[in-house]
């Protein structure tokens, strides 16, 4: 089940997912990211996913291309979010429950 379909989970965040029937749909079979430390203040990461973009009538190469644009993107707009994180909601998050979010600190401290 993906977020989209889980109306719980959407009232309890406070987002809507259009549920209009002339809107189409992705299908998210599997969205992973992987986080290596290699040293201080340095990390690869490694995305994977398999999404079926509705879009079958694209070439390939074209998809391929996209799919790369957007992992450049979509880590180039984590780090845009990270310079607000100071004082923003996401950081009382992090205060309120260490045990959960304190596990890329952990995880750093022990390669390190």
């Amino acid at each position: 089940m993906t977020v989209n379909d889980n109306l719980e989970h959407q009232k309890r965040y406070g987002y809507d997912v259009p549920r209009k029937s002339d809107l189409v749909r992705l299908e998210y079979k599997f969205f992973i990211i992987e986080y290596i430390p290699v040293g201080k203040n340095r990390a690869k990461v490694r995305l994977a996913s398999n999404v079926d973009l509705k879009l079958n009538f694209l070439p390939k190469f074209i998809l391929s291309i996209s799919a790369r644009k957007f992992a450049f993107d979509y880590f180039k707009n984590i780090m845009k979010i990270n310079e607000k994180f100071k004082g923003s909601e996401w950081e009382k998050k992090v205060k309120e429950n260490p045990k959960f979010y304190g596990f890329f600190q952990r995880k750093n401290q022990e390669y390190l």
